[in-house]
């Protein structure tokens, strides 16, 4: 049986869809998986295609054809552009939006990552940020994760909130890049890890814990999904190519590595070969 690639695409956009008032077509019976288009290597890909959606603002950068953008980043915080961006409910009633590589209008002050903090709730006119975590020192957005000797950059995949003697824990798993464009394809690079770090005061600081998957693992690049106590943990090997595999852990033991689970296709082992 091939397994389904799903290549995800994050797009810096904020779209509203509306119903489509024409009627419904007939739909068509589910395919069979093997009726998946193959590509090279023999996997399946599922192609998923967004519709009826409008564009209604951008959320990095300034107003630019037709589309406005309330937040005004290169003003209100000196970032102008960046390359990815991930979201989650911080659990206090805001929502964290942390970004990877970020520059100022001038392509300059790259930075590996940075957060914004919202309390928007009416999507229907944009995301609006409250604010940016904010190095006061340097009076510019913070870097979270700070490059290390042999690193390129730490950009950030995923993070989710968990409670943590009562009060929402934010954790943020990025991967520690080594290097670019591997054998000249710019959708390979190499990891040095992937770490989780986790922050107790709302990120003004974050502690690197130690729990990492190396750079040959089938969770190089992860994104989380949490439901009820349990934290999924999805991931991808390093680049754009690769298949996505998945595992789960209890929301109070994501710093033990050994409490870990992995789907092996008909159940959960705590082994991370079996994914």
């Amino acid at each position: 049986m091939n397994r389904i690639s799903i290549i995800s695409c994050v797009l810096l956009l904020v779209f509203s869809c509306t119903a489509n008032e024409s009627p419904k077509p007939t739909p068509t019976p589910p395919q069979e998986e093997d009726d998946f288009p193959l590509i090279e290597g023999g996997e399946s890909v599922l192609s998923i295609e967004a519709v009826n959606c409008e564009r209604v603002a951008r959320v990095i950068g300034k107003s630019a054809e037709d589309i406005p953008s309330p937040n005004d980043t290169p003003n209100r915080f000196k970032m102008a552009s960046t390359d990815f961006g991930n979201m989650w409910d911080a659990g206090n009633g805001s929502v964290f939006c942390v970004f990877g590589d970020n520059f100022n209008s001038y392509g300059g002050d790259w930075l590996s990552n940075a957060i914004a903090i919202s309390t928007d709730h009416d999507l229907t006119n944009g995301l609006y940020y409250d604010s940016m975590l904010w190095d006061t020192s340097k009076n510019k957005r913070k870097e979270i994760i700070h490059r290390e000797d042999g690193e390129v950059t730490c950009i950030p995949t995923g993070g989710f909130s968990a409670l943590h003697n009562n009060h929402p824990r934010q954790y943020i798993n990025y991967m520690s890049i080594r290097q670019w464009a591997l054998n000249g394809d710019n959708d390979s690079w190499l990891t040095n890890f992937n770490e989780l770090v986790y922050s107790d005061d709302m990120g003004e600081t974050w502690i690197k814990s130690g729990v990492k998957w190396n750079s040959e693992s089938n969770f190089a690049q992860i994104a989380y999904v949490v439901q009820d106590d349990l934290v999924y943990m999805w991931g991808t090997p390093a680049g754009r190519h690769g298949s996505v595999y998945v595992a789960r852990v209890g929301s109070s033991n994501v710093l033990d590595k050994g409490a870990y689970e992995y789907w092996n296709g008909e159940s959960w082992e705590k082994n991370e070969d079996v994914a």
